[in-house]
């Protein structure tokens, strides 16, 4: 009898485990991760003069834990999930060839031409630079944003670890956490468009 609990709740813990990245149903797409990046060089001519958004966001599991990331799906309709994917989902990076770009985070209230309440993305100038400090690539970004109550222009650093790259993708540890877990973005090459989802 002992041994058919311990079969039933095992069976029960593995039918309940929640789907991650390499993880696929039958005839559904697997999710391919680019792989981790192996110079500063490779990762600046990867990025320069590209626009990127965000197409997975979730969370990066504690080391030893298994598969290290678990991506909030949009079918979750838990209020977790739904605040979550608001905000990391409008997550952007256009990248020019001089170092400098916008990014994109959020969204700010506003007024259309009718006078009609409505949110249109947050963005700011940044300046950016990949940098290696061992065993990390990282990318430091510096944005310039204009103090809401003074009108002064305001430098704010952010630093994400690369954990992917190559031609067409990033997988970047974002400087923010929820439920005290790292965030974890994946990224995708895109053309200019504010309107991305």
């Amino acid at each position: 009898m002992r041994h058919l609990t311990i079969l039933f709740c095992t069976l029960f813990f593995i039918s309940c485990k929640s789907k991650t990245a390499g993880e696929a149903e039958p005839g559904e797409k697997r999710l391919m991760l680019p792989p981790a990046p192996t110079s500063v060089a490779t990762v600046k001519q990867w990025i320069t003069d590209k626009n990127f958004v965000t197409i997975k966001a979730g969370l990066i599991n504690e080391p030893g834990k298994g598969i290290p990331y678990e991506f909030v799906e949009e079918t979750d309709t838990s209020a977790f999930a739904s605040a979550f994917l608001e905000k990391e989902m409008s997550f952007k990076l256009y990248c020019n060839r001089d170092s400098t770009g916008v990014l994109f985070y959020g969204k700010l209230p506003s007024f259309d031409s009718t006078g009609k309440s409505i949110y249109i993305p947050d963005l700011a100038d940044m300046i950016y630079q990949v940098e290696e400090v061992k065993p990390d690539i990282l990318l430091r970004v510096t944005e310039e944003r204009r103090n809401n109550f003074d009108g002064r222009m305001e430098k704010l650093g952010s630093i994400y670890k690369v954990l992917g790259a190559d031609e067409k993708s990033l997988l970047l540890e974002a400087p923010r956490s929820y439920l005290d877990k790292p965030v974890v973005v994946l990224m995708e090459v895109r053309e200019k468009n504010l309107n991305d989802k």
